[in-house]
């Protein structure tokens, strides 16, 4: 199977329903938001490779419930992503970017010295088991439509 290294088209939210289905949600990144860009229900007994269509390509974040329910269909192990790591990488980023400009500001043309400095994002605090809804709640979005069964 492809991972998502090869191409990343956003992330695929892996978790099993009460009912034991799997649920897979799709959520693409893009410069003007967050969507959701997919949703299935997908009963046991189906396809391996039906699953398998819908997280080649995408980085795959899961509950435990999730991940192990994919490994039971697919008979393999899918690897969560890390958030708390992302958001790392993210902060660590905009340190360096911030330390180089900081570095170089005064060798601006007097035109620009009246730039503010750059403003880095508040990246909310992200919890250890990578739970992808509570992260887009604490950026502003809403990780589910209105009309979404509640066990979905």
């Amino acid at each position: 199977m492809e991972t998502w290294q090869a191409k990343p088209l956003g992330f695929a939210i892996v978790d099993e329903t009460s009912r034991g289905n799997l649920a897979v949600h799709h959520v693409s990144i893009l410069e003007d938001g967050i969507f959701a860009s997919g949703l299935w229900d997908l009963p046991a007994g189906i396809p391996k490779k039906e699953i398998q269509d819908r997280i080649t390509h995408w980085i795959i974040v899961g509950t435990s419930d999730g991940i192990a329910a994919t490994k039971k269909i697919c008979g393999e192990t899918l690897q969560s992503a890390d958030l708390s790591g992302l958001v790392g990488a993210c902060e660590a980023e905009e340190a360096r970017l911030q330390a180089e400009w900081e570095k170089y500001r005064d060798f601006e043309p007097k035109k620009r010295s009246k730039l503010k400095p750059l403003a880095a994002r508040n990246w909310p605090a992200v919890q250890d088991d990578g739970d992808a809804a509570k992260l887009l709640k604490k950026v502003g979005r809403r990780p589910y439509v209105d009309q979404t069964p509640p066990d979905m």
